[in-house]
């Protein structure tokens, strides 16, 4: 476990046709300077569709939480573009758990 990077696995659920992103919450020391590192900073995220970007969000959040979340975007994405392609009957579901609150989002 590293600063800023948060453990995650991807499991895939052949019954309910899913791959599962799942991120675990704060666990120890280093999971808590995540969540202590609480300054706004701005970000963005595109949604690209057919090579376009079909939906741009611009706003601010925690900066631990911006920089775990890229770095799991960053780590993930591409077994997930691999997956999404070879199943494309199957939705990608994240499971999150940070901070005592826990939500799920599916794609």
């Amino acid at each position: 476990m590293q600063l800023l990077k948060p453990a995650f696995t991807i499991i895939h659920d052949r019954n309910s046709k899913q791959f599962l992103l799942l991120i675990r919450g704060t666990h120890g020391i280093k999971d808590t300077l995540t969540a202590a590192t609480g300054a706004g900073v701005p970000f963005h995220h595109s949604v690209l569709h057919d090579g376009w970007i079909s939906n741009l969000v611009l706003g601010y959040a925690h900066c631990g939480m911006v920089a775990a979340a890229r770095w799991i975007a960053k780590m993930s994405s591409p077994l997930l573009l691999r997956v999404h392609g070879e199943y494309p009957d199957h939705k990608i579901k994240v499971i999150e758990y940070f901070f005592g609150m826990d939500s799920s989002y599916s794609y």
